[in-house]
């Protein structure tokens, strides 16, 4: 799923700016002291919370942990405000609400952003009231569950206690969603088999959806609109478990590191410090689990790998897994105020926890090196070049980076300006454990054939497959009683595909028919024609549309020249699939010849596309340019490559998904 993080990306300047206050005075004698600093007016409310406890001593001790780690805040925009106004006072049907937020955005004269006085830190408006009603009802919740005794104080205060996950608005959740979900577990005697319950609850109910507002909703508005991407659902899904006393980590990767820029948010069960996620079946739990929506599960294979001039890859891996938890991380704290480097937002974040080893990534590298700077570990990320996953320094030059995954490309480097200045060669650890580092080799130079800019993964074969069987036909009837077929569909397309009949012949009909109860999707198609066979010159055959199963609007989103678009037959849910063909009357003075097709399926518009600039880089050091092409064919040739160089294609002209990529047994490998 799609996914902006708008706590490390587009609040990464706010959390930047209030936390730069926070870290000036974090140095004060009392360990309330920087709080109450942050607090201003608002102590006051912070002190009755803790006299109000002070003859509980567990109580007291949540309380304690509750203020003493109050560092968080949230953004507040009168728009947003207006927006949850209406929502929370209407009847929500399908489209009600983006046409509400349509509207009320359509009054603001300037682009919805963020700025840092919109930004309310919780230490300076949550009232006693608030903070004494969230560890009452936290408490009361705990201890009537069956599974009491399971929970430590511990893992309470860290996964069940906090009134927040990241930085959405403030909200009174606790008492509306334990009342909403409540039924659902009752009788239920463990937490594991509650979550399990609860989770698959919300999966099915909370809808996907995108949405472009200027910050997160609070809790209260997503249970009323139950729509959003996987970090809404997963900020809810976390808020409704801790509702219910049941102990769950809001974990996340911010981007991955083999796939798009997009990141990926998910809800883990914790237990006894270890975390644990559902299974693919979603009915059990189960330790160093696969992670949600990290993985294309392939329904078809119906293609030779040996065939395509690429791999095909169905795992979406992580560079590091991180979690948003309540409490202030010291270590990570201490580490920011003694650095003297401008440091990337993702890390200023004192709340970010390393959780990558709960996940079951356990290699590791020592690097030898002299330098004093803050080391980062990076990623490369489509359309934003390499990006840090992990902070550190060396220590007596010896630096050590734990806790990675395998098979994914890794840069150790330093920051300066807002760029990344490589330390050490790009490597990947195998499936072995071996290190390989990425070395272009300058004398040894080859030749590469490129096909696509970015990985394919294997759902995209299965909207391929049903290609497989479709016929392309001629005829001089009408109804193709008498038809020749000139090709049929054997090996799966990939991109743009230009196909040449062996027997040509002339036809007033022409048509494309689908394999019975497929539906293959094209994106664009031309039927090619010649005067003659010694004719070197093609063209494009066209007439009068026909077609069956298919409507004319649809067919003309696959001849509109925009691989973008594309069209399907059209069919009715709950009755079964109507073959489909389409095609032309070239009428009765037709002198052509049908010789061949050129079409494209339906894509992610990552196979290299004629008439496209393109620019192929390799890195040593930097990325360095090899040089442009504008495509000409539905592949690019490079000649004088460094060999064993990893290597990156862009797109000049259009698109932002790019992947890196090594060079192997003429075929690109992608990372």
């Amino acid at each position: 799923m799609k996914t902006e993080y708008r706590c490390t990306l587009t609040l990464g300047i706010i959390f930047s700016l209030s936390f730069l206050c926070f870290f000036t005075i974090a140095g004060c004698t009392s360990k309330y002291d920087y709080i109450y600093q942050i607090a201003k007016e608002n102590k006051e409310e912070l002190q009755k919370v803790l006299d109000y406890y002070k003859k509980d001593s567990i109580k007291y001790k949540a309380a304690d942990f509750l203020i003493t780690n109050m560092a968080h805040g949230y953004p507040y925009t009168t728009t947003m405000d207006e927006y949850k106004c209406s929502i929370m006072s209407c009847t929500i049907t399908k489209g009600v609400q983006d046409s509400l937020w349509k509207k009320i955005k359509s009054r603001q004269s300037e682009p919805l952003k963020v700025t840092k006085d919109q930004y309310i830190q919780d230490a300076q408006s949550l009232s006693a009231a608030y903070l004494i009603n969230n560890i009452d009802e936290g408490f009361n919740t705990w201890k009537s569950t069956p599974w009491s005794n399971q929970i430590d104080f511990s893992t309470f205060c860290q996964h069940i206690l906090p009134y927040r996950i990241q930085n959405e608005p403030i909200s009174n959740w606790r008492k509306i969603l334990r009342k909403k979900y409540a039924p659902y577990i009752v009788n239920i005697q463990s937490a594991e088999e509650a979550f399990i319950l609860i989770y698959n609850k919300v999966m099915d109910e909370f809808k996907k959806g995108e949405n472009d507002y200027p910050h997160q909703m609070d809790i209260l508005m997503l249970d009323r609109i139950m729509k959003g991407n996987c970090m809404d659902r997963s900020l809810y899904m976390t808020s409704v478990m801790r509702a219910l006393s049941i102990p769950a980590a809001y974990d996340y990767v911010p981007y991955w590191a083999n796939f798009t820029s997009n990141g990926h948010s998910w809800v883990a069960y914790i237990r006894n410090d270890s975390t644990f996620i559902p299974t693919n079946d979603r009915q059990s739990l189960e330790l160093y689990g696969v992670i949600d929506a990290s993985h294309f599960y392939q329904k078809t294979h119906n293609y030779n790998t040996q065939e395509l001039a690429y791999n095909v890859d169905s795992v979406k891996r992580a560079g590091k897994v991180f979690r948003s938890g309540y409490a202030i991380r010291q270590d990570h704290l201490t580490f920011i105020q003694e650095s003297k480097e401008e440091i990337p937002s993702l890390f200023i974040d004192p709340f970010l926890e390393d959780v990558s080893a709960q996940y079951g990534l356990s290699e590791s590298r020592v690097f030898t090196t002299s330098t004093q700077q803050n080391i980062y570990l990076c990623n490369f990320i489509a359309g934003k070049s390499w990006q840090p996953v992990q902070i550190s320094k060396a220590i007596n030059g010896r630096l050590s980076l734990n806790n990675l995954n395998k098979n994914v490309v890794y840069l150790a480097a330093t920051y300066s300006a807002g760029h990344f200045i490589a330390i050490a060669p790009p490597f990947y650890i195998n499936s072995l454990g071996n290190i390989h580092e990425f070395k272009p080799d300058q004398i040894k130079k080859v030749k590469i054939k490129l096909y696509r800019k970015h990985v394919l993964t294997c759902h995209w074969t299965d909207r391929w497959s049903p290609f497989l069987g479709g016929k392309f036909e001629g005829s001089n009837s009408p109804n193709f009683d008498r038809s020749d077929v000139l090709y049929e569909i054997n090996k799966l397309p990939t991109g743009i595909e230009y196909i040449i009949f062996s027997t040509p012949k002339k036809h007033r009909y022409i048509r494309f028919v689908a394999p019975k109860d497929s539906d293959p999707n094209f994106a664009e198609i031309k039927f090619l024609g010649k005067s003659s066979l010694s004719d070197t010159v093609k063209h494009v055959l066209s007439g009068k549309l026909l077609s069956e199963g298919i409507n004319e609007i649809s067919l003309n989103r696959g001849m509109d020249g925009d691989y973008a678009t594309f069209f399907r037959m059209t069919n009715t849910p709950g009755i079964p699939k109507k073959n489909y063909w389409f095609g032309y009357d070239l009428g009765t003075h037709n002198t052509s010849l049908f010789t061949g097709v050129e079409f494209c399926p339906i894509n992610d518009q990552n196979m290299i596309e004629p008439g496209n600039l393109y620019e192929l880089f390799y890195f040593e050091n930097k990325w360095i340019s090899i040089g442009h092409q504008v495509a000409t064919e539905n592949y690019l040739i490079f000649d004088n490559v460094p060999s064993g160089s990893l290597l990156w294609l862009k797109n000049k002209t259009k698109g932002k998904e790019e992947r890196i990529f090594t060079y192997i047994d003429d075929k690109q490998k992608w990372w």
